[in-house]
């Protein structure tokens, strides 16, 4: 089946985050943080600056410039990042 839009791809990506959220929580209560500068949207580039050399299924945050105004959940799937801007709650 093709996934022109990457939806099959994003839903995985979903999934795996939910279960490694999970495994860090077990761990230590808590997940990455990072707070690169970066561009709106981060390029791929700068999330590997960001959060490095990172294993298949990684989840992360990234607040822009430790600006708490700019959010992203990112994941790394082992080829591709992914990320999604996060609405902040009032």
């Amino acid at each position: 089946m093709r996934d022109p839009e990457g939806v099959l791809e994003a839903y995985a990506l979903a999934r795996r985050a939910r279960r490694a959220t999970t495994a860090l929580e077990a761990q230590d209560g808590g997940g990455t943080v990072n707070t690169a500068n970066v561009s709106n949207p981060p390029t791929a580039a700068q999330l590997t600056a960001a959060f490095g050399t990172v294993p298949v299924g990684f989840v992360g945050l990234l607040d822009d410039n430790d600006a708490n105004a700019e959010v992203y959940l990112v994941g790394w799937n082992g080829t591709s990042w992914w990320y999604e801007a996060l609405t902040k709650a009032i």
